[in-house]
């Protein structure tokens, strides 16, 4: 037989496998984020990294030289590169190849506050990259499970709080750093608060077009920052009993927040604000996915809706469609 197609039966036996293997593992989307080529990526807990292109559902089975399973976070650092943090480490794509970013730094001009015994202890979940090539990490005890804040400008990792409950970090052009219940600033490697919330812990943030900060909360409700003034929409907007999960503006300017009711987790939604109204889609009729973990926008406009057990929808801006795993290309 012809080695060619010798070769050709074995990797689509190996694509085969794979989509079989994720067919059973119901891949869970945690994270998603565009690049500045148009590519939209999305990180799953369980079943690793996978990009869209136009139409084209892609997997990613191998990182480099290694494989990584959970996927926590994603972020663009001010040269375009994708930051990922794993469970098997912090890692760096620059479009040619994924480069590990090794806590493990040694010596006297890497040394840092956070010992060595502490960094190879810990996995980071949570990043932002900053403007200045600098990155704040939620770091997590592998074994223990608590959580604490990380800083690394290059050259060295600094611990700069040994007990913070955060896995989500933001930071917004005036850079203003919001995470846990508000806003901080760092100012000679210290972080200062700058604004704290009346209540409840930031779970999502973006910054909208006009410059405002939209906060998601673990409910009920949403703030909204202008840099002068904080406002909260809540039951009074249609948020009675609804977190916010995720936050994302599409290209038509629409706020989109995927929702889950405190008092009921069954009851999850998406809704979006437009033209000054708050609009909730919590039936399924309405929005065909329902617990969204994740929300980008491709390049052509299109919404990408992602969430648990490999739920993966898609809005045109008339109408919602499913996409399933039949469809999706083995990298």
């Amino acid at each position: 037989m012809n080695r060619w197609l010798l070769v050709a039966l074995a990797m689509a036996n190996l694509s085969f496998s794979l989509k079989a293997q994720l067919e059973r593992a119901n891949p869970n989307f945690e994270c998603s984020i565009r690049d500045e080529r148009g590519t939209l990526w999305l990180g799953t807990k369980g079943a690793g990294l996978w990009r869209i292109q136009g139409s084209t559902v892609e997997f990613y089975s191998m990182l480099g030289q290694q494989s990584a399973s959970d996927i926590y976070s994603m972020t663009l650092d001010r040269q375009g590169h994708l930051w990922l943090t794993t469970d098997r480490g912090l890692l760096e794509f620059d479009y040619e190849q994924w480069i590990p970013r090794n806590l493990r730094k040694e010596g006297a001009e890497t040394a840092a506050s956070m010992s060595y015994a502490a960094q190879t202890n810990h996995i980071a979940v949570g990043i932002s990259v900053n403007y200045m090539d600098q990155a704040l990490l939620a770091l997590e005890h592998k074994k223990a499970g608590n959580r604490s804040l990380g800083y690394f400008d290059g050259n060295q990792f600094i611990e700069l709080m040994s007990d913070f409950k955060v896995d989500f970090i933001f930071e917004d052009l005036d850079a203003v750093i919001w995470m846990g219940n508000g806003g901080y600033k760092m100012e000679n490697g210290k972080l200062k608060s700058a604004l704290k919330l009346p209540f409840g812990m930031i779970t999502s943030a973006i910054q909208d077009a006009t410059g405002d900060v939209w906060l998601g909360i673990d409910g009920p409700g949403v703030y909204r920052y202008d840099g002068k003034e904080l406002r909260y929409y809540g039951e009074d907007h249609g948020f009675d009993g609804l977190s916010v999960q995720c936050i994302h503006q599409d290209i038509n300017g629409r706020i989109w927040m995927a929702t889950k009711n405190v008092k009921n987790e069954l009851d999850q939604g998406v809704s979006y604000f437009e033209a000054g109204l708050f609009h909730h889609l919590q039936d399924a009729s309405d929005c065909p996915v329902t617990s969204v973990k994740t929300m980008a926008s491709d390049k052509k406009g299109n919404v990408w809706f992602a969430g648990d057990n490999g739920a993966l929808v898609k809005f045109n801006g008339r109408s919602f469609s499913r996409y399933s795993l039949d469809q999706l290309q083995i990298n």
